[in-house]
């Protein structure tokens, strides 16, 4: 008489199977979250880059014109239509839904992007070396410039603009100013940005 032995496979149980479920979900749950996470800040990078090109775009186009109005044709101007806009001046209050910029010799139209613009006379205490707004002219402004996202967050950016720039005839008569930096300090931290270049080296 032979003996057959016999073998006994352990099948999993409802438990364990139940169990390997949970940790295979829990896994998968980890997965999604982790590449949910990395698209949201893929998101919000090309949300910022798109907000400071946005706003230094607005303000590289606003520096380069005139300090005054070159012609003197201030009633032919209209924000509606940028390109009949020639001096620093005209841009002052501009607000503009959506955002449109101009980027080599196509306009794009930024849908959800707000831009807007104010520019102000400032005067500068020589003693201190601080701006504050003037009512006065002395030859320089500030121009400021924020773009506004979907989500509204605001992107900003800002210039000193002076009446004898790149873009402007020299002064050849009379007293002005010519700002050739500026040094930021904020209030008990350390400076971050010196010698700024500007827009206000006189023409030859």
């Amino acid at each position: 008489m032979t003996n057959r032995s016999r073998t006994r496979h352990r099948a999993f149980t409802l438990v364990e199977s139940a169990l390997c479920i949970v940790i295979v979900g829990l896994m998968l749950a980890a997965g999604f979250a982790a590449s949910g996470s990395a698209a949201r800040g893929r998101a919000v990078i090309a949300e910022q880059r798109t907000g400071e090109m946005l706003a230094q775009q607005l303000l590289t186009e606003i520096m380069q014109q005139a300090y005054v109005d070159p012609d003197g044709k201030q009633e032919l101007e209209t924000q509606a239509d940028r390109s009949t806009l020639d001096d620093v001046g005209d841009y002052d209050n501009l607000s503009e839904s959506p955002a449109e910029a101009l980027i080599g010799a196509s306009r794009i139209t930024f849908k959800g992007w707000r831009r807007r613009a104010s520019v102000r006379t400032v005067s500068v205490n020589l003693a201190t070396g601080q701006m504050s707004i003037s009512t006065t002219d002395v030859g320089l402004k500030v121009v400021f410039v924020a773009a506004t996202s979907p989500r509204g967050v605001e992107y900003t950016a800002w210039a000193v603009r002076g009446a004898s720039g790149l873009y402007d005839a020299a002064t050849t008569s009379g007293d002005h100013t010519i700002l050739t930096h500026i040094t930021m300090t904020p209030t008990g931290g350390p400076t971050v940005h010196t010698q700024a270049p500007l827009l206000n080296a006189p023409t030859p």
